[in-house]
């Protein structure tokens, strides 16, 4: 599911795989394949469970791949050594989930948001440092005064601020957000998407940006992929996905976005898909074929190939042959 020439990400085929106790496998990332150019977004959607976040962490080498490649600006990701992986660390940077468990209690948010400048020798001493800590808190609408303060003084929205703050703080060029904005309350989560949106635009960001809610993906994402149960089933550009969706598990991941109108909220026609999303050992077939309304014996047994079915657009399914 390729659509640029020269990606600054490019995964082909990437597989990631874990073996539990009774010694099954857990095919957590399976033959996944996209692209992202420099200065876009993609958003990754999908079920809790359905292996997003490993995706993501992979193919940043923060887990080791079981198969695939994944190059960032041509190289290897997975075979950078450790002379290499330094200055990678500093072009590749993640906003983590959690803002209460990623955070460390005990320091003070100037530490906290100080560590890749240190780290990366950024600043010649201390007062340059503090200053461009001062500077990150602005950018990301705290204060200046916040700098000496802990991060159990801070509220949910606040503290993911803070995690933002220590990921621009190296000035990377891309950011690993994974599900920045879940833990994080409805009215929060817009104010972090518009300043993720903005810190893009002023500083050329390239974002993979990792969610369960197709609703507000939609506002930052200039290309969306659809992952279920380790595999992705559609990739598209945003607007020719919300507007014709092809796989029947993105159509129903759509169905499901609440409308604003009560009335057209009671009228429309919902979609309502049996079982759930279990991460196992599965055989060959659609890994949608057990929830799906309109599977067919052939889905059952054959695993269907990436299709395109439309400029940029690509599905994974039967229906589409």
């Amino acid at each position: 599911m390729e659509t640029e020439n020269h990606p600054l990400l490019e995964v082909s085929h990437l597989k990631k795989y874990f073996q539990t106790k009774n010694k099954s496998v857990i095919k957590a990332v399976d033959d996944v394949s996209f692209t992202i150019s420099q200065g876009e977004t993609l958003g990754l959607v999908g079920e809790s469970g359905c292996g997003k976040t490993t995706c993501g962490r992979t193919c940043i080498g923060l887990y080791p791949k079981t198969d695939g490649q994944v190059l960032y600006r041509g190289k290897d990701v997975h075979a950078i050594g450790e002379r290499q992986r330094k200055a990678f660390t500093k072009q590749v940077q993640v906003i983590f989930q959690d803002p209460y468990s990623s955070l460390d209690p005990k320091m003070r948010v100037q530490d906290i948001v100080a560590e890749g400048i240190l780290s990366h020798n950024l600043a010649p001493d201390r007062a340059a440092r503090q200053e461009m800590v001062a500077t990150l808190l602005e950018q990301v609408g705290l204060r200046q005064e916040h700098a000496t303060r802990y991060v159990h003084e801070f509220s949910g929205g606040q503290r993911q601020r803070i995690g933002i703050a220590r990921a621009l703080a190296v000035d990377p060029e891309f950011i690993l957000c994974d599900e920045p904005i879940s833990a994080l309350d409805v009215s929060i989560q817009a104010q972090i998407v518009n300043l993720l949106q903005q810190l893009q635009e002023q500083r050329g960001l390239t974002y993979l940006f990792i969610a369960h809610d197709l609703a507000m993906v939609r506002h930052i994402s200039n290309r969306v992929a659809v992952m279920y149960l380790g595999r992705l089933v559609e990739l598209s550009e945003t607007e020719e996905l919300y507007s014709h969706p092809a796989h029947p598990y993105t159509q129903a991941l759509l169905a499901a976005i609440p409308i604003a109108d009560p009335l057209a909220e009671r009228q429309r026609q919902r979609q309502i898909l049996a079982g759930e999303a279990i991460l196992q050992a599965r055989g060959e077939g659609c890994v949608f074929a057990g929830r799906c309304p309109r599977a067919t014996q052939r889905c059952r047994q054959e695993t269907p190939s990436v299709r395109q079915v439309a400029p940029h657009h690509f599905v994974a399914c039967h229906l589409y042959d």
